[in-house]
């Protein structure tokens, strides 16, 4: 003999709606690569972003690699428009999940993404 309640017994004087099954989806536009560095360079060259980036300056770049397409040709287009504004960009990790996330794992991490073959990257901090 159970000595528990089942949970059925638990809610048995409950009321429950009437169920039915539901598919959501949410729409997935694309960007064909080809067009990535024309629309990063539109939206980076507008007077609120290039008016902010001076000669001289370090800027630091994150790149995160979890679901995003294409993420070592869009950093490299972003680290590209620095360069071509006379910064000094880094690449940073951007890691918020693991607690001990470091560089050398997020280098290791990125690698596997392409991120390191890409040319023309700035150092590693």
């Amino acid at each position: 003999m159970r000595e528990s309640p089942l949970v059925a017994d638990l809610v048995k004087d409950t009321y429950v709606p009437k169920m039915f099954r539901v598919r959501q989806s949410f729409p997935r536009p694309r960007i064909d690569p080809a067009d990535i560095p024309g629309i990063i360079s539109g939206l980076l060259n507008q007077e609120k972003f290039a008016s902010r980036v001076k000669p001289g300056m370090r800027i630091a770049i994150t790149a995160g690699s979890r679901g995003i397409a294409n993420v070592a040709l869009t950093t490299k287009c972003i680290v590209d428009f620095c360069k071509a504004q006379g910064a000094k960009p880094f690449i940073v990790p951007a890691m918020g999940s693991p607690p001990r996330a470091s560089g050398l794992s997020w280098r290791a991490t990125a690698s596997q993404r392409s991120i390191q073959a890409v040319p023309l990257f700035p150092p590693w901090r």
